[in-house]
């Protein structure tokens, strides 16, 4: 089977647009971007912060004005990780479920549009979500435009939210942000409601499927090519075999 990259349902559909291909960390292995290929990536709003990641490349990209969208795939909610400044961050606040925009293969991987504006990102959102017959798990296409009720507002909008996931340790500024933020959606006549999904902190789930898929994109490499590896990512097979 060609092996494709999780992004290919949805790049193919932009590819008469692109620039060009941004930075990420080696593999995407994690939320911050920075690599021994292309060094750091910084917020351009300001360098002293990150621009997030596993695509920050992308975010800075957008956050710079290099171009009005970019396609980010994820894994384990990344593509929401948040850079810490509100004009490089447009792209933590649209984040499709899982199924409605495209992956050419999907596991725990799926795509979101980064974009500077929330009309840009659902404009974009509008193509990610066209069907792709490669994607075994997508949900059944519905034809919308999501740009529709954008100005409608959230009067009556049923809302759930949680701080904490039920388990996570939140820092108190942060927890302190997201709840003012929270309370916006009431101030606009939302029904806003604290309720945590019910499952414990699913990241040993993760790391199993994970640590032995990074061993697998590392077993064939050289030993020249692994010198050029990040050394934390280099412990990611040995990590892998406690869940042989």
């Amino acid at each position: 089977m060609e092996r494709r990259c999780a992004g290919d349902g949805a790049a193919a559909r932009a590819r008469r647009g692109v620039a060009g291909k941004t930075t990420t960390p080696e593999f995407g292995w994690k939320a911050v971007t920075d690599s021994a290929l292309t060094g750091i990536t910084r917020n351009p709003w300001n360098p002293a912060k990150t621009p997030g990641g596993s695509s920050g490349g992308a975010v800075a990209a957008v956050g710079a004005g290099m171009g009005p969208l970019a396609v980010a795939p994820t894994a384990a909610a990344r593509s929401a990780s948040p850079a810490p400044s509100p004009e490089c961050s447009a792209s933590s606040l649209v984040r499709p479920r899982s199924g409605l925009a495209a992956v050419a293969f999907r596991t725990v991987a799926h795509v979101g549009p980064i974009a500077r504006s929330v009309t840009d990102a659902a404009l974009m959102l509008d193509v990610l979500s066209l069907p792709d017959a490669r994607d075994w798990h997508a949900l059944p296409y519905d034809a919308r435009d999501y740009r529709t009720t954008l100005e409608h507002g959230v009067q009556d909008l049923r809302i759930a939210f949680s701080p904490d996931l039920g388990y996570a340790k939140v820092d108190a500024e942060v927890k302190e942000l997201f709840l003012h933020a929270v309370s916006v959606f009431t101030d606009l006549g939302a029904r806003v409601e604290e309720k945590h999904p019910g499952f414990e902190n699913p990241e040993p789930i993760f790391r199993a499927q994970w640590f032995p898929g990074a061993a697998f994109l590392l077993k064939d490499l050289s030993v020249e090519k692994r010198k050029l590896v990040d050394p934390v990512c280099l412990t990611r097979p040995t990590r892998a075999r406690n869940f042989q």
